[in-house]
């Protein structure tokens, strides 16, 4: 059950990062492709999108420095743990014999809300209402218990 709800944070994750990548940083013409793909239910211009890594780059200095902060220090500290999950590689083998931490199970539920919480922003941004947007900044620390913690800028 956990296994599967980890694994699952990668997909979160990464769908995070596309549509900051497709708002921010996008060349219009490959954001035109891909509408005209979903339209036509053909993923062929999907298949040609740039990876993890390339996407963080071309954020960077056009995305709210906040949101490009928050999606690397994700990337350093989990990603390596959810491929593992989700390619079943050593994390997932010790849990099976060791169990979960419950240290372990918090952070993943902050992580989880983290993502959540700014995918919530990335909706608020494209309704087009700033009031939305306002009411969505202010989540962070109102609930930083369920949150993860993020480190100060500049000291990842």
């Amino acid at each position: 059950m956990w296994q599967s709800r980890i694994s699952l944070m990668r997909l979160q994750y990464e769908a995070l990062t596309r549509s900051v990548w497709l708002l921010y940083a996008a060349p219009d013409v490959v954001v035109e492709k891909i509408a005209y793909s979903a339209r036509i239910c053909c993923g062929e211009a999907a298949s040609r999108l740039p990876m993890l890594s390339e996407m963080l780059g071309a954020i960077e200095g056009k995305a709210p420095p906040a949101a490009t902060q928050m999606l690397n220090e994700f990337k350093d500290v989990s990603l390596k743990a959810l491929n593992s999950f989700v390619h079943g590689g050593i994390h997932p083998l010790r849990r099976q014999t060791e169990g979960y931490p419950l240290p372990l199970l918090i952070q993943v539920i902050r992580n989880s809300n983290g993502l959540l919480t700014m995918s919530g922003m990335m909706l608020a941004i494209l309704s087009g209402n700033p009031t939305l947007a306002k009411e969505m900044s202010g989540i962070q620390p109102t609930f930083v218990d369920c949150l993860p913690e993020f480190l100060p800028s500049g000291s990842s």
